[in-house]
């Protein structure tokens, strides 16, 4: 049998190393371990590919004492990669025959394929505070209540929040109807992300008031 290579992806990085396996050229070792390399490097181009490894990849070619055959190795494998649509850069080689490079992806990693960001806290692990949000949510509603037309206001958001302001921000927005003339809805919701707020805006015959500047998380 010939020589052979050994995939070992981890999480910081992609460590391919070569074996010569039985494979022996005239009992040279040094050129043994030569043909068995320039072999490898167009494999080790072609599972790059395969399997879409990305990041630092470091390539453990069999020890080579002639300059010329490590230069030979590395640059069979520059050559190799140039079929290589992902961005790829590749270091000189090592007096041990060690090669790191480094690869962009060009599908996502099985991880990306697998799971997305979650559309509560958009990957970040934390979301607001419920008062966190009502503190948000009153001043959209100044903004709108105080906007040209406006008679009233819906404000859309989730089930902890609306508890929250109608618990604790009664008073205010109370005292913002009066000052304003506007009516005022909260409208609870459980099937929304906890930072979700929409604000609609309607005139006194009920159509949408358009370009309240609000958002909706």
């Amino acid at each position: 049998g010939g020589g052979s290579i050994v995939i070992d992806q981890t999480e910081a990085l992609v460590a391919i190393e070569v074996n010569s396996g039985n494979f022996r050229a005239d009992d040279d070792a040094e050129k043994t371990a030569y043909q068995v390399n320039l072999r490898a490097a167009e494999e080790i181009s072609r599972q790059i590919r395969l399997r879409d490894l990305g990041g630092v990849i470091v390539n453990d070619f069999i020890d080579m004492r002639e300059e010329r055959h490590r230069r030979s190795v590395e640059r069979t494998l520059r050559d190799a990669v140039k079929r290589d649509r992902a961005r790829t850069k590749i270091l000189r080689i090592s007096p041990f025959g060690l090669v790191e490079m480094t690869r962009q992806r060009i599908r996502p990693s099985l991880k990306r394929n697998t799971y997305e960001n979650c559309p509560c806290c958009n990957g970040t692990g934390q979301v607001k505070t419920a008062e966190s949000v009502a503190i948000d949510v009153m001043r959209l509603l100044m903004t709108a209540a105080n906007h040209k037309g406006v008679r009233r206001v819906n404000v859309e958001i989730h089930d902890r929040v609306a508890n929250y302001i109608n618990n604790r921000k009664r008073r205010e927005i109370t005292s913002l109807e009066e000052r304003s003339e506007v009516s005022i809805n909260v409208i609870a919701r459980m099937d929304v992300g906890p930072e979700h707020v929409l604000i609609k805006g309607t005139d006194e015959i009920g159509n949408e008031v358009k370009n309240l500047a609000l958002v909706d998380s």
